[in-house]
């Protein structure tokens, strides 16, 4: 347990940056009170695809263009058009831009499915392998789905796709944060 004390340690620190806000006021770090969670789980598909796209136009997802397309019980979907600043010095789409797709895709899903009193998450590990490329102009597209929902942790897969092609192949592993006082939730 040392080890699982010190991630969620490292995950509090780390993780405000997700830490659950009212669509109103994006970038507050105040997690939802108990009926602001109850009105957050009632969310459709479309109000979570709404909710969604704002969180889309805050910091990271916002420079890299990133754009979410769909949000159902399958998981989520988004896409970005590659510029000039996804591109590596080799003249080929940065791996790095890829991931971002990848990880803000599974991390949108992560945060839609918060298991109850939960009200954030931080990535602890992923995974990818690169089987192809994209250049400038190219539309990048992201599909996530959930493998594992456990109340400790979700797993998320991710396949990213230049046109028909797939192009990256990703998983990441989400731990899930709760207030300190509903610590024993997640034990």
């Amino acid at each position: 347990t040392d080890t699982r004390d010190i991630m969620l340690a490292r995950a509090r620190s780390v993780g405000s940056l997700f830490i659950r806000s009212t669509p109103t006021v994006l970038q507050s770090t105040r997690p939802f009170s108990t009926q602001e969670k109850k009105l957050e789980r009632a969310k459709s598909p479309e109000q979570w695809l709404d909710f969604l796209k704002q969180r889309g136009t805050i910091g990271l997802p916002a420079h890299m263009g990133f754009e979410v397309v769909s949000v159902d019980d399958e998981g989520v979907r988004a896409k970005i058009e590659v510029q000039p600043h996804h591109m590596a010095p080799n003249g080929y789409c940065h791996a790095g831009s890829i991931v971002t797709l990848a990880d803000t895709t599974t991390g949108f899903g992560c945060y839609s499915r918060l298991p109850p009193k939960a009200y954030s998450f931080t990535t602890v590990e992923l995974k990818s392998n690169f089987i192809g490329t994209a250049n400038v102009g190219d539309v990048l597209h992201c599909e996530a789905k959930m493998i594992h929902g456990g109340r400790s942790t979700q797993v998320w897969d991710a396949v990213v796709k230049n046109g028909e092609k797939n192009i990256a192949f990703f998983r990441a592993t989400e731990i899930i944060l709760y207030p300190a006082a509903s610590k024993e939730v997640a034990e």
